[in-house]
């Protein structure tokens, strides 16, 4: 019933390993050495090539900085004199806003965007702005029922 070709699936396993000798131990471990060296040499130049890449990077972006620094310096003098006209226009819708109660919601959407300009704090009040139109009126009931 066993044909050749089961006969060599059948056949029993060595239980005892192979026999090692000393200098087959010792060319793995200077295998494993060499491997070692050259894992940590391609991460010493990994190391060195991101190095100079950042290097590259803080000049250029140090060079964009000194172009920027007198535009900036400018935008902040510009920003400085014109401030205290901004306030005052504020403070006019401000005051716009108190007589004219309709300009109110229009205010309001601003004055999250730019808080520090608006010096007059809002006056709270429970009543609503506008008040909403009911469309869903039920007639009133009787006494009774």
């Amino acid at each position: 019933m066993d044909s050749p070709e089961q006969s060599d699936l059948l056949q029993p396993r060595p239980t005892a390993l192979p026999s090692i000798t000393v200098q087959e131990l010792e060319a793995q471990c200077q295998d494993l050495r060499t491997l070692l060296h050259a894992t940590l040499v391609a991460l010493v130049a990994l190391a060195l090539a991101l190095s100079l890449f950042l290097a590259k990077q803080m000049r250029m972006v140090r060079g964009e900085l000194s172009e920027m620094r007198p535009l900036i310096h400018r935008l902040t003098v510009e920003f400085k004199q014109k401030e205290p006209r901004m306030k005052g226009f504020i403070s006019a819708l401000q005051a716009y806003a108190a007589n004219n109660r309709e300009f109110q919601p229009t205010l309001d959407r601003y004055r999250a965007a730019v808080p520090e300009y608006f010096v007059v704090p809002q006056p709270v009040t429970t009543a609503p702005l506008l008040a909403p139109n009911p469309t869903n009126t039920l007639a009133p009931r009787p006494p009774g029922r």
